[in-house]
């Protein structure tokens, strides 16, 4: 009786506990952060899982707008360079991470960071 009831009681709190640590982890952990405060792990998946867009503006921080992309083998630099050209800048070459654009004789550099192995993070500086 009592005992019996104890322990079902018992287990289904470890499973409950189980089940939100596992959500946690999953939410939490999965994903490295952000190289940005002002939005989360999970709003930036949201973001760009959300919207028909490839690529999908996150936030503008420390003098740059933050951008993230589904990576799709490589699309999402393709996407990075079509975004520029609306922009006025005309992509000139790759440089490691770094995505070199001119504009006039401008120069600007757009760095990208893989984040996980489906999106990638572009980082623009903002510019006059």
């Amino acid at each position: 009786g009592e005992e019996k009831r104890l322990k079902k009681w018992i287990i289904s709190v470890v499973i409950c506990i189980a089940i939100s640590f596992g959500t946690l982890f999953y939410s939490k952990i999965y994903y490295p952060s952000l190289p940005i405060d002002s939005v989360s792990k999970r709003e930036g998946v949201q973001k760009v899982n959300k919207s028909d867009e490839s690529i999908v503006y996150l936030t503008t921080e420390n003098g740059y707008e933050w951008y993230i992309s589904k990576m799709n083998q490589g699309e999402a630099y393709e996407q990075l360079k079509q975004m520029m050209k609306g922009k006025g800048w005309n992509y000139k070459e790759q440089m490691g991470a770094g995505f070199i654009f001119q504009k006039e004789s401008k120069e600007l550099i757009v760095e990208s960071e893989m984040w996980t192995g489906k999106y990638v993070i572009f980082q623009i500086p903002i510019s006059e």
